[in-house]
């Protein structure tokens, strides 16, 4: 299978850190991981996240146990680390193999959804498939404390293929103590579809619409509404400034205004916070990014100025 179990561990390239390697991680920089691994800078974890690991820790047998019962398959853990026979830098601990079908198992003891999961753990094991040589992994996740599912896996040759010369150029760099180029990871991790595609999948992104003369015009007489709501809005604004200072309650049975003042509880100071505890990595609390449609209607010229056969949009 291209292994070798290895007792002489050294500082190189594993599954665990491969997304951080290839400049991906929402952890951390190639960078940092670069000065952690030369022991330049130590990693500093929260007490919630070193709970979590624990915890993880704690639960890898669990999730085992309750995956080869519900799946009806029976997986290996040998806790061996295993060394790549050529790369000799690559190393890697497997969670678990189902040998009889040559699959990868890896688990997770989470919160996060599927796609968050994915994303988060697909370097990890693709990687883990390169050293073994297998076409398929499972991402096995107990959510909650209760949820168990799983997330099949292809190999991916094309991610596997960029993530190797990444991870020989970083090996290269701690054999060298050179500190690694992000341009440069960068360039080649631009050719992995799996990060190109999320891209390539926001709708709208570099594409330009082909309207008819009809939709034209539309557009005309929408932004003829909004001008007509921005006029009526300023007037609302001027009643509302006639009113700001009468406090209280008036109804006559038709109409009703109140005017009262409320408190509001205040915000978390996040610089304030961060100037206190420096320690903290804010990266490790952002959420996960989310979709959403963004219309933007801009004219320059009045509708009378322009030939609608010949007008180029401006609509993102």
């Amino acid at each position: 299978m291209g292994l070798k179990i290895t007792t002489n561990f050294r500082t190189g390239v594993s599954s665990s850190k491969m997304d951080a390697i290839l400049n991906k991680s929402k952890y951390k920089s190639v960078i940092e991981q670069y000065l952690l691994d030369t022991k330049q800078i130590t990693e500093t974890v929260t007490e919630v996240g070193r709970q979590k690991m624990e915890m993880g820790k704690v639960m890898e047998p669990i999730i085992k146990d309750l995956v080869e019962k519900s799946f009806n398959v029976k997986l290996t853990v040998d806790k061996n680390r295993y060394q790549h026979d050529v790369h000799e830098a690559f190393t890697i601990e497997f969670d678990a193999l189902d040998w009889e079908n040559k699959i990868v198992y890896e688990f997770k003891n989470t919160e996060k959804d599927e796609n968050s999961i994915l994303e988060t753990y697909y370097a990890q094991v693709q990687f883990a498939m390169f050293m073994i040589g297998w076409k398929e992994a499972r991402i096995c996740y107990l959510r909650n404390g209760w949820e168990l599912g799983y997330i099949v896996v292809k190999r991916d040759q094309n991610f596997i293929d960029n993530m190797e010369i990444v991870g020989n150029y970083y090996a290269k760099c701690l054999k060298d103590r050179e500190q690694p180029d992000p341009d440069y990871i960068n360039s080649i991790v631009a050719n992995i579809n799996f990060y190109t595609s999320k891209d390539r999948g926001l709708k709208g992104v570099g594409q330009t619409l082909d309207l008819t003369a009809e939709e034209i015009t539309d557009l005309y007489a929408w932004n003829d509404l909004k001008k007509q709501i921005a006029a009526l809005e300023l007037q609302e604004q001027t009643f509302k400034a006639k009113f700001s200072e009468k406090y209280g309650k008036y109804s006559d049975g038709v109409v009703t205004f109140t005017n009262t003042e409320t408190l509001r509880e205040g915000g978390i100071n996040i610089s304030e916070l961060l100037k206190d505890n420096p320690q903290i990595d804010i990266r490790k609390y952002t959420k996960e990014p989310t979709k959403f449609s963004r219309q933007l209607l801009r004219v320059k010229q009045s509708k009378e100025d322009v030939n609608p056969g010949k007008f180029t949009e401006d609509l993102v």
